[in-house]
């Protein structure tokens, strides 16, 4: 690891996320979105700082991939398939992809969706059981959701596998009933990858007791994150946040059109964030000390980085 001057590992972020739209059509239990009534809030990011990440993103080869999604359902762009093909022109080497919860891939969106493909969906669901996921999600319901997931895996595979589809699984979930061995076989009987994320307090906005999390989850004691060393992700205004878990734009790190991802990502406010979180003082900046980003309890055991928990079941 770099020395505690928060200098930047490399030149430009590996990912970077663009919340092109601020609305979701859901009202997750585990989410901010409804609470902070995110829900009726419409923003949609301007032409020219679409272009101008695009611009900033352009001829970067430490870029790896750009998640047109943030803190949103992307689906509410209407103008999504020409933001893909936009990031496609300027980022022909760069892996495009989206996160859904899947509610609104039907219809025109899933036709005008499939004429510009991303190179990766991700697809959140909570549950495989309709009581449980329906009670977690609200507002969508489970069976058209797996109905629009498996129409979008036959799409898929008619086009040699693309787009690459995930499955995102937040786990645990109050009162699942299902172990994640159970999750895993039944989404490997469909034909789909399945991703296991953890249930996050995102960055302390909510307590174990607010979330009904099943087991007690405390922060532990870290003298990394990944996220500031690895990511950038931008709201509709072009504020850039220091990691997907600040809700309430606590730790904003720089504006696109005031500074180039670039200067951001190696910046004095970025930079203050990395040197306490590699020097073990993670508790003296806020929103990380109260996070518990990356942990979750499974079989007896707290996993710091669970993304791949699944593929090692």
């Amino acid at each position: 690891m770099a020395p505690e001057d928060g200098k930047a590992l490399t030149p430009f972020p590996c990912r970077v996320s663009i919340e092109t739209v601020g609305s979701c059509n859901a009202r997750c239990t585990f989410c901010p979105h409804p609470v902070l009534d995110k829900n009726s809030w419409h923003e949609d990011m301007p032409d020219d700082i679409y272009q101008a990440i695009l611009q900033q993103c352009q001829g970067r080869a430490e870029l790896e991939s750009v998640t047109l999604s943030f803190q949103n359902e992307p689906l509410m762009d209407p103008r999504l398939d020409a933001r893909i093909l936009a990031a496609r022109d300027y980022l022909p080497n760069v892996n495009i992809g989206i996160v859904t919860n899947a509610s609104l891939l039907r219809g025109k969106r899933l036709q005008r969706l499939m004429d510009a493909p991303p190179d990766f969906i991700k697809m959140s669901v909570s549950s495989i059981d309709q009581d449980e996921y329906e009670a977690a999600m609200v507002g969508l319901r489970h069976s058209n959701v797996m109905k629009n997931i498996l129409t979008v895996r036959d799409w898929a595979e008619e086009r040699d596998g693309k787009p690459h589809l995930i499955i995102n699984c937040v786990y645990p979930i109050a009162g699942t009933r299902r172990s994640l061995r159970e999750i895993k076989d039944f989404w490997r009987s469909r034909r789909l990858q399945l991703h296991v994320i953890n249930l996050e307090n995102r960055g302390g906005f909510f307590s174990a007791e607010q979330m009904n999390i099943m087991t007690s989850s405390p922060r532990h004691a870290r003298d990394w994150c990944k996220r500031p060393e690895e990511q950038l992700s931008v709201w509709p205004n072009g504020d850039v946040a220091l990691c997907c878990a600040d809700w309430t734009k606590s730790a904003i790190v720089g504006n696109v059109l005031e500074s180039s991802l670039a200067e951001i990502w190696d910046g004095a406010p970025i930079r203050r964030y990395r040197a306490a979180l590699r020097g073990g003082r993670g508790d003296t900046v806020s929103p990380c000390n109260t996070c518990n980003q990356a942990q979750i309890d499974f079989e007896g055991r707290v996993f710091i980085n669970a993304g791949d928990l699944a593929e090692r079941i």
